[in-house]
């Protein structure tokens, strides 16, 4: 609706004096808007910042800027009062290799703190807000499932045109949900075999997963009943706008979280800031790339985490980073490195690290970062866990499942048993307080 007037040749409304905000992310027709109502002899001021240009796939052209802008006065607004030290010293290098004569000036007197760590080194602080930022909306994805999973108090951010994309992806293929469900994973399958991802791939991956989703968290729905419409209202009030807040984690790429700040940043698969073969194709499109990293390093006060990078950005993965590798799972210790000590000695540390080790992997089983206080939260956190594992489904969702997925679903339901049995002989055999 913003081009009616300009194609259109409506007479605007004009203004001695106008401001643009974010005028670096203006295409050609919107910059024609702010002009038109500027009036003869009148002032503009363009308030932008060239490091954040990530629209240019949209027509952003920054020559058409740079014609506008010729012979303007320019201030440079160099004070940073947002971030601590650290994580300006990190936009800055960005911003040298943007070529950018800028020098950041951070008005704050914090060192702050960026580190490359799992989520078990660097836990989630409730009492403050955060932001996880990754490039892949299926990255994004994966990662909020999992801390619902884990009971954290998670939102997908999104704006408009998040879901616009997404609705726009789900209205290119007819039929009820069930030949969606058909023609999207022929679509992903096709594209993986032969190495090359159309423009929407992301976007089809995403809706994929989302649907996987809505009929995980509606156990009552099936794919062949499922509504279509019911569907498409849920995806809208999925993702959510606003701003970061304590208590509150925000899922977001850096294009919908571009305004966005936060005490903590997680980046999610950080070798993807930026891109290498986006950096390879030079010119606006290496700046672009670079643009959209500056974007993502930005967004943090006080702490950015460079999260491990994953190889598939599997939920297993994911969850792995929230808790410490064991022994067990990190090899045998080396041959010669005993310390004297009596067999009694040894034999207890023997046994202890067993049941450590015992209890480590019965709470990744059961998605748990940390032992329940009681037996009774044990419990009614395992009865949602057999719930889940007792939606037979088969890979396809048809409302009959295969042998194959029930036997999956019986051993799956006997491993939370079992688990559950491990934490329960370990809450019994706890100190009292």
């Amino acid at each position: 609706m913003n081009h009616i007037p300009a194609v259109k040749a409506l007479a605007p409304v004009r203004y001695p004096r106008v401001i643009c905000d974010e005028g670096q992310d203006l295409d050609r027709v919107q910059i024609k808007l702010v002009t038109d109502a500027l009036a003869p002899g009148g002032s503009l001021m363009w308030v932008g910042d060239r490091s954040q240009t990530v629209y240019l796939y949209r027509g952003v052209q920054i020559d058409v800027q740079d014609e506008l802008l010729e012979g303007a006065l320019t201030v440079t607004l160099n004070k940073n009062y947002r971030s601590a030290k650290k994580i300006n010293e990190c936009a800055q290098e960005v911003l040298d290799r943007m070529g950018r004569d800028i020098l950041i000036e951070t008005v704050r007197d914090v060192e702050g703190k960026v580190v490359n760590a799992p989520l078990y080194a660097e836990p989630i602080n409730l009492r403050n807000s955060t932001l996880f930022v990754g490039r892949c909306t299926r990255h994004l994805l994966v990662f909020y499932k999992v801390l619902i999973a884990l009971r954290y108090p998670a939102v997908m951010h999104g704006q408009p045109d998040t879901v616009r994309e997404l609705q726009s992806c789900l209205a290119e293929i007819e039929g009820p949900l069930a030949a969606v469900r058909q023609q999207l994973l022929a679509l992903l399958n096709a594209q993986n075999a032969s190495g090359v991802a159309s423009e929407t791939y992301e976007m089809q991956f995403a809706l994929n997963e989302l649907l996987d989703y809505y009929l995980e968290i509606n156990p009552g729905i099936t794919l062949a009943r499922a509504n279509r419409e019911a569907f498409a209202k849920w995806l809208e009030k999925f993702y959510q706008p606003g701003e970061a807040e304590q208590g509150i984690i925000r899922l977001t790429t850096p294009h919908a979280g571009k305004g966005l700040e936060a005490d903590d940043v997680y980046l999610i698969n950080p070798s993807m800031f930026p891109m290498a073969d986006k950096i390879e194709q030079g010119g606006e499109e290496a700046f672009e790339e670079l643009s959209v990293e500056y974007v993502a390093k930005t967004r943090a006060k006080d702490r950015m985490v460079f999260l491990p990078d994953l190889e598939v950005t599997s939920k297993k993965e994911v969850l792995g980073l929230f808790v410490k590798p064991t022994v067990s799972s990190l090899g045998a210790a080396p041959v010669g490195t005993d310390t004297p000590s009596s067999s009694q000695s040894t034999e207890a540390t023997d046994v202890e690290g067993e049941r450590n080790t015992a209890r480590d992997e019965a709470l990744a089983m059961l998605e748990l970062t940390l032992m329940p206080a009681t037996v009774e939260e044990l419990d009614a956190h395992v009865v949602t866990l057999l719930r889940q594992a007792m939606k037979v489904r088969s890979a396809t969702r048809r409302e009959t499942a295969s042998p194959a997925a029930r036997e999956e679903s019986e051993r799956r339901k006997q491993a939370i048993t079992s688990a559950r049995n491990v934490l329960r002989e370990g809450l019994r055999n706890a100190p009292l307080l």
